[in-house]
């Protein structure tokens, strides 16, 4: 029998730690298969105080299980880091999970567009027969999640741009806004902190957490009058989009100031774009600012996405710096190619290396 923790009790207890691929299939008595994210090795502390090498599969949702083989190397006597889960970590793990399954988008005002010039509509784009199927599904699940509308005709239209994973999967489809809406977008005011600002208000935590917000513009509702602008042209049709989509030079700007006025007011909380972080100076402090902001997302219906989130770390990696209890430092990783390249031998690797003509 394996042993088996959810992906919010992983995220809780050891978030530091890397899960990799798995090619274990667990089927249930009813021959439904459990969705597995992958596999990882801790250590446990036992009740003897040995540190015991445990094999966990991480699951999307699922009760933690010990297997009879983790059982017997610990001597039956299992002391596992998640019974200190008081009430407080219970209930933050149960809003991990209500968060992440959020749908249909935050509880905000609808945005609205303001749009200067006449309209544009521009012809679809040829897609390669090799994406048409993944370019079809993509669309037809964003049309079921409620993204994205068919239409019949629109005065407004641009084709769509198609980012690709690096294993040939569509990640996103969005407009291509450069040559049409952009130019007659009305600007707004961008509240990013600067990275500066941003590492400063961290000073003196001990704790801290980073929560990715799902999808991020996308759960942004457009006002109805302002959805015609975002028509896409695809060879299957029209789609408007019903939220903010990626490609607008204001949908950064629009998402930072909504998500600010999602969490004014709750302490220990700064956002920055897709992510939000929240710190403290004890994990006390820390923990009871997480939950608080949980149930504010709770009510305001924002959605995580848990596989991406860290919770309760004593050091945070954020906007190219490493913060923890003693110091902001800059990320080594960013550092890496400098100090891992191989020294010039001659004149034009030297050149090359330094960036000159």
């Amino acid at each position: 029998m394996e042993s088996i923790i959810s992906i919010a009790v992983f995220q809780l207890i050891c978030p530091q730690a890397k899960i990799h691929p798995t090619s274990v299939r667990i089927l249930g008595v009813t021959a439904n298969k459990l969705p597995l994210i992958g596999e990882v090795s801790l250590m446990v502390h036992s009740k003897e105080h040995r540190l015991v090498p445990i094999h966990f599969l991480i699951a999307k949702s699922s009760p933690c299980k010990l297997g009879l083989t983790a059982i017997r190397e610990l001597n039956h006597r299992v002391s596992l880091h998640t019974n200190f889960m008081s009430n407080m970590h219970t209930h933050l793990q149960h809003m991990v999970v209500k968060c992440s399954n959020n749908t249909g988008g935050m509880n905000v005002q609808p945005v609205k567009l303001e749009v200067d010039g006449e309209p544009i509509f521009l012809k679809q784009r040829v897609i390669p027969y090799g994406q048409r199927d993944g370019v079809l599904q993509a669309l037809e699940k964003m049309e079921r999640e409620g993204t994205i509308t068919l239409v019949t005709s629109s005065t407004w239209a641009k084709p769509i741009v198609i980012a690709i994973q690096s294993d040939g999967k569509i990640l996103r489809i969005c407009g291509d806004y450069r040559l049409t809406l952009n130019p007659r977008l009305r600007k707004c005011a961008a509240t990013t902190m600067e990275p500066e600002d941003f590492m400063k208000a961290l000073h003196g935590s001990t704790c801290f957490s980073k929560i990715d917000l799902a999808d991020a513009y996308l759960q942004i509702s457009l006002a109805p009058t302002c959805r015609q602008f975002t028509t896409i042209n695809t060879s299957w049709g029209l789609y408007q989009y019903n939220f903010l989509p990626f490609g607008l030079h204001t949908s950064s700007g629009i998402f930072q100031a909504a998500i600010d006025e999602v969490i004014r007011g709750l302490d220990g909380v700064l956002p920055y774009q897709d992510y939000v972080i929240v710190f403290g100076t004890t994990k006390a402090e820390h923990d009871d600012r997480l939950l608080k902001l949980l149930e504010w997302f709770a009510i305001k219906n924002v959605s995580i996405r848990a596989s991406k989130c860290m919770f309760s770390s004593p050091e945070l990696e954020f906007l190219g710096f490493t913060v923890d209890t003693q110091r902001c430092r800059p990320d080594p990783s960013r550092f890496r190619p400098l100090t891992e390249l191989e020294s010039p031998r001659d004149q034009n690797q030297l050149t090359s290396i330094m960036g000159c003509p």
